[in-house]
């Protein structure tokens, strides 16, 4: 008999929704590039996005993540990047594309 937190389906099947999504907001968009690098190092699948307007708390860029990694990434980004904060997110995200980017 399963009980607890391992009643979520999810977590026993060990499948995950695909709107599992999250932002990372930033102050400074160099903040936000910084985050990028660390993460991407760290072996994260994450990319710069632009969130939309209701998102926004400090710059036009964000970091748009895996939610169920939500606690590794913070622990990964403590002491290195500065960071607002990482909220849940459903919908569209624009993407940004950088020059020299793809």
């Amino acid at each position: 008999m399963v009980t607890g937190w391992l009643k979520n389906k999810a977590l026993v099947s060990g499948t995950k929704p695909a709107d599992a999504r999250g932002l990372v907001t930033f102050t400074t968009v160099e903040e936000a590039m910084k985050a990028e690098k660390v993460l991407k190092k760290a072996g994260f699948n994450c990319r710069l996005a632009a969130p939309p307007p209701s998102m926004r708390k400090g710059c036009d860029l964000a970091l748009e993540i895996d939610l169920f990694e939500q606690p590794a990434i913070a622990r990964a980004l403590a002491g290195k990047v500065s960071f607002m904060g990482i909220y849940p997110f459903k919908g569209a995200i624009e993407p940004l594309c950088l020059p020299g980017t793809s």
